[in-house]
């Protein structure tokens, strides 16, 4: 309980959208299974997700890394 206190809003998280979190889960089950960095991006962009998606995921670093 807050009493006689105003409230602000804090910082933004910067929320996943689902089509992200979703691509991200999707990347982490193909590495899973033996796939390599440039066949879980062709993978995913056959899945129907987008290069920007794709792009967004590589640069979180999702992908494992290259040999």
């Amino acid at each position: 309980m807050i009493r006689a206190a105003n409230l602000r809003p804090g910082r933004d998280t910067g929320g996943f959208r689902a089509n992200e979190h979703e691509a991200s889960w999707c990347a982490y089950r193909l590495e899973q299974q033996g796939l390599t960095r440039k066949e879980i991006e062709e993978k995913l962009i056959k899945e129907g997700y987008g290069r920007q998606d794709v792009a967004w995921l590589r640069k979180l670093g999702v992908f494992p890394p290259t040999l």
